[in-house]
């Protein structure tokens, strides 16, 4: 064989190790199986979830979606014969998660606002799911939540009159704050299937475009994160509208909830930027990686005082770090 019939030999060709491959029914039962995790309330389920999306969305493409939807509803009917059916209704929000971010991730559309949208929907999700379970009990979200944290607290502080003291100190946060923890359940989700989702990218398709002609996957600089300006806006929404409450006084508890809520969960976008303005330094700076673990366990501490969002917040008009402004908005996604 010489090198020009070696050369027009498809067969003969070299393949480079790790170039994606076609096939993988067994990552549908893959798929099917992660639904089941997640029904039995691992996290865990919504990364495999996750990876197995993106790993046949790399390989086949958008048309590998529908049967991944397909497998996914095996594992709920799966759930159901092995679990019960009162162990579905969880698992709503941890799949949505999953394929949502592993479709945007494949899309290369996992923007601030695409993840944002997704947090949210999984978050009132949420919120939907336990109150109808509630409500079919009897019972209120609005006033089940709050009390369950008031227990939950009462429970870490204990039964003496400090320990009370404290839970009735504690109460009128928990009725302002009550609303976060489906945010903060959304965000670990989303978090977790994002995890999975890259790891898929790097299993399906390492280092090389897909066969779509997507560009090859990359971590995101968080160097590079620059926030969107309607951050800005939503957290000034917020302030208004606690300030609102506050003036209304008790007959605006939804009001007040909803805007500490949205508070809390817009500052995350910020203390990211803070972060970023942070590893920008580090990087112009050239540190080690000793002083760089020191400073990230001390920027930790301080944003348990909400300066890291500070920062990120006024970095939006003083930009630290000479970002380019027109094209830096879009740095923070999966590519």
């Amino acid at each position: 064989m010489t090198p020009d019939d070696r050369h027009s030999t498809p067969q003969a060709g070299i393949v480079p190790a790790g170039a994606p491959r076609k096939g993988g029914s067994l990552w549908y039962a893959e798929i099917a199986i992660a639904v089941l995790v997640a029904a039995w309330g691992g996290m865990l389920g919504t990364l495999l979830l996750a990876l197995g999306v993106r790993i046949l969305a790399e390989r086949s493409g958008a048309r590998s979606f529908a049967p991944s939807l397909g497998a996914a509803a095996a594992g709920f009917a799966l759930a159901a014969l092995l679990l019960g059916l009162e162990a579905l209704p969880a698992t709503i929000v941890p799949v949505c998660a999953g394929v949502a971010i592993a479709v945007l991730m494949w899309a290369r559309r996992a923007t601030v606002l695409a993840v944002s949208i997704t947090v949210a929907v999984c978050a009132i999700l949420g919120l939907v799911v336990d109150g109808v379970s509630l409500a079919s009990q009897g019972l209120d979200v609005t006033q089940a939540m709050p009390a369950l944290l008031v227990e939950a607290s009462r429970l870490y502080a204990g039964t003496s009159i400090q320990g009370d003291l404290v839970v009735a100190a504690a109460e009128p946060i928990f009725r302002a704050v009550w609303p976060f923890v489906y945010v903060m359940t959304a965000l670990i989700d989303v978090g977790m299937a994002g995890l999975g989702s890259f790891w898929g990218a790097q299993r399906g398709a390492p280092g090389f475009a897909s066969q779509q002609g997507m560009p090859p996957a990359r971590m995101p600089k968080i160097a590079r994160f620059d926030a969107p300006l309607w951050a800005v806006v939503l957290l000034a929404a917020s302030i208004v509208g606690i300030a609102v409450a506050q003036a209304m006084g008790n007959g605006a508890e939804l009001l007040l909830a909803a805007s500490v809520t949205l508070l809390l969960s817009v500052r995350f976008i910020f203390a990211l930027q803070g972060f970023g303005v942070l590893f920008g330094l580090m990087d112009r700076w050239r540190l080690g990686c000793f002083i760089r673990a020191v400073a990230i366990v001390i920027a930790v501490w301080l944003e348990a005082m909400f300066l890291l969002s500070i920062v990120g917040l006024v970095d939006v008009w003083a930009n630290f770090r000479k970002l380019p402004r027109n094209d830096a908005r879009t740095e923070a996604q999966d590519k």
